[in-house]
Protein backbone atom coordinates (compact mmCIF):
# COMPACT_ATOMS: atom_id res chain seq x y z
CA UNK A 1 0.00 0.00 0.00
CA UNK A 2 1.46 3.36 -0.93
CA UNK A 3 1.60 6.18 1.57
CA UNK A 4 0.39 9.51 0.18
CA UNK A 5 2.08 12.72 1.18
CA UNK A 6 0.42 14.94 3.80
CA UNK A 7 -1.99 17.54 2.39
CA UNK A 8 0.23 20.39 3.56
CA UNK A 9 3.90 19.70 2.79
CA UNK A 10 4.95 22.39 5.29
CA UNK A 11 3.74 20.17 8.14
CA UNK A 12 6.16 17.67 9.61
CA UNK A 13 5.39 14.67 11.80
CA UNK A 14 6.10 15.30 15.49
CA UNK A 15 6.68 12.08 17.41
CA UNK A 16 5.51 11.58 20.98
CA UNK A 17 6.85 9.14 23.54
CA UNK A 18 4.26 7.84 25.97
CA UNK A 19 5.52 6.59 29.32
CA UNK A 20 3.14 4.86 31.72
CA UNK A 21 4.27 4.82 35.35
CA UNK A 22 2.67 2.55 37.94
CA UNK A 23 2.21 4.91 40.88
CA UNK A 24 0.12 2.41 42.83
CA UNK A 25 1.11 -0.37 45.24
CA UNK A 26 -0.47 -3.03 42.99
CA UNK A 27 0.73 -4.83 39.87
CA UNK A 28 -0.83 -3.55 36.61
CA UNK A 29 -0.72 -5.11 33.14
CA UNK A 30 -1.79 -4.41 29.59
CA UNK A 31 -2.46 -6.64 26.62
CA UNK A 32 0.10 -7.12 23.87
CA UNK A 33 0.06 -8.93 20.53
CA UNK A 34 2.26 -11.21 18.46
CA UNK A 35 3.77 -8.23 16.67
CA UNK A 36 4.49 -6.12 19.74
CA UNK A 37 2.89 -4.35 22.70
CA UNK A 38 -0.50 -2.78 22.10
CA UNK A 39 -3.38 -1.15 23.91
CA UNK A 40 -1.95 2.36 23.79
CA UNK A 41 -3.59 4.30 20.99
CA UNK A 42 -3.45 7.89 19.77
CA UNK A 43 -6.27 9.84 18.15
CA UNK A 44 -7.25 13.47 17.62
CA UNK A 45 -9.44 14.73 20.48
CA UNK A 46 -12.12 15.59 17.90
CA UNK A 47 -12.49 11.89 16.98
CA UNK A 48 -14.99 10.31 19.38
CA UNK A 49 -14.64 6.69 18.25
CA UNK A 50 -11.69 5.01 16.57
CA UNK A 51 -12.46 3.57 13.13
CA UNK A 52 -12.27 -0.22 12.81
CA UNK A 53 -8.87 -1.78 12.30
CA UNK A 54 -7.91 -2.63 8.72
CA UNK A 55 -9.12 -5.96 7.38
CA UNK A 56 -6.67 -8.79 7.08
CA UNK A 57 -6.78 -8.82 3.28
CA UNK A 58 -4.62 -6.38 1.40
CA UNK A 59 -6.67 -4.24 -0.96
CA UNK A 60 -5.40 -2.02 -3.73
CA UNK A 61 -6.90 1.34 -2.75
CA UNK A 62 -6.90 2.54 -6.36
CA UNK A 63 -9.50 -0.12 -7.25
CA UNK A 64 -12.11 1.14 -4.77
CA UNK A 65 -15.09 3.22 -5.73
CA UNK A 66 -15.60 6.52 -3.94
CA UNK A 67 -17.32 6.12 -0.57
CA UNK A 68 -17.15 2.32 -0.52
CA UNK A 69 -17.97 0.99 2.94
CA UNK A 70 -15.51 -0.86 5.17
CA UNK A 71 -15.77 -4.62 4.89
CA UNK A 72 -15.57 -6.19 8.35
CA UNK A 73 -13.48 -9.25 7.41
CA UNK A 74 -11.51 -10.45 10.39
CA UNK A 75 -10.17 -13.82 9.29
CA UNK A 76 -6.40 -13.72 9.05
CA UNK A 77 -3.84 -16.18 7.84
CA UNK A 78 -0.59 -16.22 9.68
CA UNK A 79 1.21 -17.68 12.64
CA UNK A 80 -0.96 -17.99 15.73
CA UNK A 81 0.53 -17.12 19.08
CA UNK A 82 -0.58 -16.95 22.67
CA UNK A 83 -1.71 -13.52 23.83
CA UNK A 84 1.07 -11.49 25.36
CA UNK A 85 0.88 -9.37 28.46
CA UNK A 86 3.06 -6.49 29.61
CA UNK A 87 3.27 -6.43 33.41
CA UNK A 88 4.04 -3.23 35.27
CA UNK A 89 5.26 -3.60 38.86
CA UNK A 90 4.53 -0.94 41.50
CA UNK A 91 6.81 2.06 40.99
CA UNK A 92 7.98 0.85 37.57
CA UNK A 93 7.61 2.58 34.21
CA UNK A 94 6.26 0.75 31.17
CA UNK A 95 8.61 0.45 28.23
CA UNK A 96 8.18 3.72 26.41
CA UNK A 97 5.67 3.58 23.57
CA UNK A 98 6.91 5.71 20.69
CA UNK A 99 4.16 7.09 18.45
CA UNK A 100 5.55 8.28 15.11
CA UNK A 101 3.41 11.43 15.07
CA UNK A 102 1.22 10.34 12.16
CA UNK A 103 -2.47 9.50 12.61
CA UNK A 104 -3.94 7.23 9.95
CA UNK A 105 -7.48 8.20 8.97
CA UNK A 106 -9.77 5.58 7.49
CA UNK A 107 -10.71 6.62 3.99
CA UNK A 108 -12.20 3.60 2.22
CA UNK A 109 -12.45 -0.06 3.20
CA UNK A 110 -9.08 -0.85 4.78
CA UNK A 111 -7.24 2.06 3.20
CA UNK A 112 -5.81 4.56 5.66
CA UNK A 113 -4.50 8.01 4.80
CA UNK A 114 -1.69 9.39 6.95
CA UNK A 115 -2.59 12.70 8.59
CA UNK A 116 -0.23 15.22 10.15
CA UNK A 117 -1.60 18.02 12.32
CA UNK A 118 -0.67 21.55 13.25
CA UNK A 119 1.46 21.62 16.42
CA UNK A 120 -0.78 22.18 19.42
CA UNK A 121 -3.77 20.26 17.99
CA UNK A 122 -5.57 18.50 20.88
CA UNK A 123 -4.87 14.74 20.88
CA UNK A 124 -5.75 11.84 23.19
CA UNK A 125 -3.66 8.88 24.30
CA UNK A 126 -5.93 5.92 25.05
CA UNK A 127 -4.46 3.41 27.54
CA UNK A 128 -5.99 0.23 28.97
CA UNK A 129 -4.62 -1.55 32.05
CA UNK A 130 -5.90 -4.22 34.41
CA UNK A 131 -4.71 -6.63 37.08
CA UNK A 132 -2.74 -9.68 35.87
CA UNK A 133 -4.37 -13.08 36.43
CA UNK A 134 -2.78 -16.39 35.46
CA UNK A 135 -0.37 -16.46 32.52
CA UNK A 136 -2.26 -14.22 30.10
CA UNK A 137 -5.51 -12.92 31.53
CA UNK A 138 -6.37 -9.48 32.85
CA UNK A 139 -9.01 -8.64 35.45
CA UNK A 140 -10.75 -5.31 36.02
CA UNK A 141 -9.46 -3.69 32.83
CA UNK A 142 -10.00 0.06 32.76
CA UNK A 143 -9.33 2.37 29.86
CA UNK A 144 -8.76 6.10 30.00
CA UNK A 145 -8.01 8.96 27.62
CA UNK A 146 -5.17 11.35 28.40
CA UNK A 147 -5.07 14.71 26.59
CA UNK A 148 -1.93 16.19 25.11
CA UNK A 149 -1.03 18.64 22.37
CA UNK A 150 0.29 17.42 19.02
CA UNK A 151 4.03 18.04 19.01
CA UNK A 152 4.52 17.19 22.70
CA UNK A 153 7.72 15.11 22.85
CA UNK A 154 6.84 13.21 26.07
CA UNK A 155 3.53 12.32 27.73
CA UNK A 156 3.84 10.67 31.13
CA UNK A 157 0.76 8.88 32.48
CA UNK A 158 0.65 7.72 36.09
CA UNK A 159 -1.53 4.77 37.09
CA UNK A 160 -3.03 4.98 40.56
Amino acid sequence: MTTPEPADPSLEAHATTIRVVNGSAEMHARVGSCTGPEEIGIRPAAVQVEPPVPTCRRIDCSTLSSGEALARENECTGVACAPLRVDLAPGAADADYAWDGVYRTLSERNCYTPTIFEPGTPMLAHVCFGRPDGDYDLLDVTCSDHPFAYGTPLLEIELE
